[in-house]
């Protein structure tokens, strides 16, 4: 006979899965609106409290076009000799290029074990409590 699962915190079985909480609270939306000859379209996604208090955990953002704007701008300073402004957006470059990569490692590393943790976690409808079932 299964076992039956129930919450470690208040011992209830009104215990629901965040994936399927998360899943079943979001949608994806789009609507086109005409008048004349205009067009306006519009997209997104909605989601319940509770669906975004489960949500999956994101991917970190790597931001190359903050980098290449950066050097960019540090070009065209240069190319006007001004070598202390170059110098500046030069070192913002560097600072974008740092979170671009503490951003590809959390992506690669931490986010598959956090994505599988999450999968496996579970909301407690009575308490409110969150927990992992492997």
């Amino acid at each position: 006979m299964a076992e039956k699962l129930i919450c470690p915190k208040c011992s209830s079985d009104n215990i629901q899965k965040c994936s399927v909480i998360y899943q079943s609270g979001t949608v994806d939306h789009s609507y086109t609106s005409r008048s004349g000859d205009n067009t306006v379209e519009t997209s997104g996604t909605e989601s319940t409290a509770l669906a975004q208090s489960v949500a999956p955990p994101a991917k970190h953002d790597e931001p190359y076009g903050a980098l290449l704007g950066c050097l960019g701008i540090a070009g065209l300073f240069y190319l006007w000799n001004w070598t202390i402004v170059s110098i500046i957006f030069v070192l913002a470059a560097l600072g974008q290029a740092i979170s671009i990569k503490e951003a590809m490692d959390y992506n690669s590393n931490q986010w598959p074990r956090d994505y599988k943790a999450w999968q496996h976690s579970w909301f407690c409808h009575r308490c409110g409590h969150y927990f992992i079932i492997d």
